[in-house]
């Protein structure tokens, strides 16, 4: 088993997320910036010292965001064309998601092995998700990515909703 933690979007203009711990401590927080060019959101941890910065890539046929440590790129997700469903493609490290990314009911694998489990915590008021890490060296690239996953599922369900 691995440890869990657990994203709760705050209702907010801008994408602003809390990451709580199993005991329900805060751990981490995030917030996008206001009035920008494509997502940018920057994870902290408690002492405010930035953990991890994800800048989406403008301009781009099919999403793609930038996943930093400093001013170190560190991963890339990039939406993959496929036809009635979402897929995504995780770049260094080579990982692959494996479920419902619409549901938000996914699993982040690395050749076969899970490193994250991601479910969708249903009866909340704004998106709430339970990640089981399994690797927790990688905590934060994988909160990266569920954080780029749910943002991009909001641009598409704004988009939709503005159309």
């Amino acid at each position: 088993m691995g440890a869990k933690y657990y994203i709760n979007q705050k209702f907010s203009i801008r994408d602003r997320f809390t990451v709580k711990d199993e005991e329900m401590n805060d751990v981490f927080y995030a917030e996008g910036k206001f009035l920008t060019i494509g997502k940018k959101i920057r994870l902290h941890a408690m002492d405010g010292d930035e953990v991890l910065y994800i800048e989406e890539k403008v301009w781009s046929f099919l999403s793609n965001y930038k996943i930093y440590i400093g001013n170190q790129l560190l991963s890339e997700v990039k939406q993959e064309l496929a036809f009635f469903k979402k897929k995504y493609n995780i770049v260094t490290p080579n990982w692959h998601i494996r479920g419902d990314v619409w549901s938000m009911n996914f699993d982040i694998v690395e050749d076969s092995e899970p490193i994250a489990t991601i479910r969708k915590k249903w009866f909340s008021f704004m998106d709430a998700y339970e990640i089981e890490v399994f690797k927790e060296d990688y905590l934060e690239l994988i909160l990266g990515v569920v954080i780029v996953i749910d943002a991009d599922l909001e641009k598409d369900a704004q988009a939709a909703a503005n159309s």
